[in-house]
């Protein structure tokens, strides 16, 4: 995936991420009921191209649902999903169906506001189809 986004001229850095219980205390990765599996979330920061500029949020979205595709479904991921606020991979078992576990991807970048401060936002797409 990494040789894929290079070559697109993104640079960008990656970390893992999670849900708590409502008590914060315990770290979910699975529900051991029903057929979710093991759910993990990335995390895709993305370098601004250059200070004053900012890369589109349907741009990014295209070319890191490319590189996934592209990387994982060798390895035997489905289901590839562009959803509202992540990409979702899927491996399935084979003999059952059951999903294994899912990778959420979610991208961010630096963005300025009209005040020319930095923030942090991520690239969203909605269900009609436009992104932010």
């Amino acid at each position: 995936m990494s040789k894929i986004i290079d070559e697109a001229g993104i640079e960008f850095d990656w970390s893992c991420v999670g849900s708590f219980d409502q008590s914060e205390e315990v770290f979910i990765t699975r529900r051991t009921a029903g057929n979710k599996g093991f759910d993990f979330g990335i995390n895709l920061y993305v370098s601004r191209p250059i200070d004053d500029k900012e890369w589109e949020a349907k741009d990014l979205r295209n070319k890191f649902y490319f590189a996934i595709q592209t990387a994982f479904k060798k390895y035997g991921y489905e289901a590839i999903e562009d959803r509202a606020s992540a990409i979702r991979v899927k491996f399935f078992d084979q003999e059952d169906k059951n999903i294994v576990h899912c990778l959420d991807f979610a991208i961010f970048q630096d963005v300025r506001d009209s005040k020319g401060m930095l923030s942090e936002k991520y690239a969203k797409k909605y269900k009609n189809g436009s992104y932010v």
